[in-house]
């Protein structure tokens, strides 16, 4: 998973449907950051839910997999945006 630093608000709706605990907030930036990306199953739930695009999959190639495809694609399993 990719976090865009810039794109982050620090709402902390990833962390909240992350069943994985891979996101915790840095209270000093007040932005969330990925504390455990090894145990990420990339269910899709963290990009679908975040209002902001700040989250996206990196393929092992090095492509970026953006939000948009992950919603196309996940939005059955996961729900509307909270």
């Amino acid at each position: 998973m990719l976090l865009d630093k810039e794109k982050c608000k620090g709402t902390g709706i990833c962390i909240d449907v992350c069943h994985r605990n891979c996101y915790s907030m840095d209270e000093e930036e007040k932005k969330v950051k990925i504390v455990n990306s090894i145990d990420c199953i990339k269910c899709g739930t963290c990009i679908v839910q975040c209002p902001f695009d700040a989250l996206s999959f990196i393929t092992p190639t090095g492509k970026i997999i953006q939000p948009e495809t992950i919603r196309t694609y996940k939005l059955n399993l996961s729900g509307k945006r909270v």
